[in-house]
């Protein structure tokens, strides 16, 4: 859904909660006080093959450009790693090791 130069008071998916959200964030922005700021935190999950290790070092690069930058709203950075053991870039970047789902259990079931 886009909305353009239009207040989302109304809409029913909106009422209490998104809209508050939006209006917290622009008025953190139009204070200028930065210990207000409500930094991102980054999640990223990734599994042990070669391809997603590179895509997750290419996006921890960017994301410590943009960190780097004044009044950055970017906060920690945490890889997911869901193979259930350690990997190389774990002195890299913060990483948290999760186990496998066992097998079948990513797909959805026809009882729900």
């Amino acid at each position: 859904m886009v909305v353009h130069n239009r207040s989302m008071r109304g809409l029913s998916s909106f009422d209490n909660g998104f809209d508050s959200i939006i209006e917290m964030s622009f008025n953190m922005k139009r204070g200028g006080d930065d210990n207000a700021r409500l930094p991102y935190h980054v999640v990223v999950t990734v599994s042990n093959s070669p391809y997603r290790k590179w895509q997750c070092r290419i996006m921890y690069y960017w994301y410590k450009k943009v960190k780097n930058m004044v009044r950055s709203e970017m906060g920690g950075f945490t890889k997911v790693l869901h193979s259930g053991n350690p990997d190389n870039l774990m002195d890299e970047i913060s990483t948290f090791v999760a186990d496998s789902l066992p097998g079948g259990m990513d797909r959805v079931s026809e009882k729900f």
